[in-house]
């Protein structure tokens, strides 16, 4: 007998709730400033945890944690025969532990990349709060720049849907357009890379998304506008005196 999924994965992404997602998470852990910083998750969400690769190779004494450099290398192998020119390396990945709603996130800090690191954690955190692992019949969804599919029940048109859920998440996440359309210099890549503290590639691609997304459409943008009110205000008028405006 064939096992079912829980749900049908959409077959197009739903680019509305990923948005209203990561304003739903942002209005719980309080946030007031930019830029985000993905790894304090954990200390509002206990059941998620966030390890660096090196951190888990301290700590479980395993010479390659998820094998991220035996398929790296396996990645670098085709592609010296593809030559496609595109990179599969896996960045991070996030796995549910069976039986249990607890996450481990791990990202590979090797790649020196801040920005990167942090595109990568909100990326996984897109998988989680979406309710990829839990809406749908799947443990691990391996996130790369190019993306790797490694969960065989997944055909690529469900896995891409997913990715680009997640890209989504990560982007309204790490510049909240409620808040960054407030602020005038994040009319420039620049300016989006400056405020947000994210890679000049995914700040050209962000204020494209944000030249096109609608602007007053969520219900927690209320709660963002009055967390980011003295944070908009500092941003764009350093000297002027600010106030906690009323409910």
């Amino acid at each position: 007998m064939t096992m079912l999924k829980r749900r049908t994965i959409p077959t197009k992404p739903r680019f509305a709730y990923a948005v209203k997602r990561a304003y739903e998470v942002l209005a719980h852990i309080g946030a007031t400033e930019l830029p985000i910083d993905p790894v304090k998750i954990g200390e509002f969400y206990p059941e998620i945890q966030i390890a660096s690769y090196t951190e888990l190779k301290e700590n479980t004494g395993e010479a390659d944690p998820l094998f991220f450099s035996e398929r790296n290398a396996r990645y670098d192998f085709l592609e010296g025969f593809t030559h496609t020119g595109r990179s599969s390396h896996i960045d991070g990945e996030t796995r549910r532990i069976r039986g249990r709603d607890d996450f481990l996130l791990v990202y590979d800090d090797r790649i020196r990349s801040e920005c990167r690191i942090r595109w990568t954690i909100a990326h996984e955190l897109g998988h989680i709060f979406l309710g990829h692992f839990t809406q749908f019949d799947i443990s691990t969804v391996v996130r790369g720049e190019m993306g790797t599919r490694v969960h065989s029940s997944l055909s690529d048109k469900e896995y891409g849907v997913l990715e680009v859920e997640a890209h989504y998440f990560a982007a309204a996440f790490l510049v909240p357009a409620t808040v960054v359309k407030k602020i005038p210099c994040c009319k420039t890549t620049r300016g989006i890379m400056d405020i947000c503290a994210i890679s000049e590639d995914a700040a050209i691609r962000r204020l494209n998304e944000l030249r096109q997304l609608p602007y007053g459409s969520y219900e927690t943008e209320a709660i963002l506008n009055r967390n980011f009110y003295n944070y908009i205000k500092k941003t764009n008028h350093p000297n002027t005196a600010v106030f906690t405006p009323a409910l």
